[in-house]
């Protein structure tokens, strides 16, 4: 997706162009919206195809009807979705190049970031958001002194390894005194290598120590953000549980491919999942002694 955003950069100060939206509910399959001049407060609609949308009508009562059991439904949702069953069917009948409306437009909308909670759970869940990569930023610090301390034990490997050599060979008096009588700097030298390493090896003790106090120093910092994570989503009800009655609600592709397909079926979807999430909500208002519950804070504005 990165290289989407890179192929297209927005410029400062540019202008920017969107499209007048064609129904209430955003869904990022809608292939045609309406074009800028619509004036924004016409709530009417102009279908090059007055049959179909029609035909439309009748699917979304049908389908709707079958999803929900017969509840009843708000008016304006079998609207939000007969919509979208209309470009579908009108695309499969005319082509996908073809507006559906007279004010069409192939102009994209993108998807509004409207969540339906109160500003203060939106607050919480980018706090969420912002505490994983807090916390992926202080793994990845450890990592790097990780990689810091595994290349130093190697080169501390190395340099004990190379004294040990040394060692033989200034341990033999008979080869120290033949090469003091032959070149004695050969032998000082070699003194002052295995000084080197020597001083190596206690210098990385002393940078090992270091690494390591930082490295437990930011683990601690891991866990407390790791607990205080926890502790947020309890907040926010965020659980296994939520994700199974979501499963059980959508059933085996029973939302996204049997009822309605496209642009129609992520309507239903997203109808049904903020269903679970007012349930969930009532059910914790039940249990709890404040009124509110556990999942007090998602609260519609």
């Amino acid at each position: 997706m990165r290289y989407l955003l890179n192929r297209y950069p927005a410029s400062v100060g540019a202008k920017l162009t969107y499209p007048r939206d064609a129904h209430p509910l955003d869904t990022p399959g809608d292939t045609w919206e309406y074009d800028l001049t619509r004036a924004p407060d016409d709530t009417n609609t102009y279908p090059r195809d007055k049959d179909l949308y029609a035909t439309a009508k009748e699917m979304a009562q049908k389908r709707v009807a079958v999803a929900t059991k017969g509840q009843e439904t708000d008016g304006d949702k079998r609207r939000d979705i007969f919509i979208p069953i209309y470009k579908n069917l009108y695309a499969a009948k005319y082509g996908i190049n073809d507006p559906p409306f007279n004010d069409s437009s192939a102009m994209v909308l993108p998807v509004k970031w409207t969540t339906g909670y109160s500003q203060e759970v939106q607050d919480a869940m980018d706090e969420l958001t912002q505490m994983r990569s807090y916390a992926k930023e202080i793994a990845d610090s450890i990592g790097v002194i990780n990689t810091t301390i595994n290349t130093m034990a190697q080169e501390v490997a190395a340099a004990r390894e190379a004294i040990e050599k040394l060692n033989e060979k200034l341990g033999n008096g008979a080869w120290v005194k033949l090469q003091n009588s032959v070149d004695p700097g050969v032998v000082k030298s070699m003194n002052a290598e295995k000084q080197g390493y020597l001083d190596f090896i206690a210098s990385y003790n002393d940078t090992m120590n270091r690494l390591r106090t930082d490295a437990n120093t930011l683990n601690q910092e891991l866990y407390r953000t790791l607990n205080d994570y926890k502790k947020k989503a309890v907040i926010l009800g965020i659980n296994d549980d939520f994700a199974k009655e979501l499963k059980a609600a959508a059933g085996s592709g029973r939302i996204q491919g049997t009822m309605f397909g496209g642009a129609g079926g992520m309507i239903l979807a997203g109808l049904i999942v903020y269903g679970l999430a007012q349930q969930r909500r009532f059910r914790a208002d039940d249990k709890s002694g404040t009124g509110r519950g556990i999942n007090n804070l998602f609260m519609r504005n």
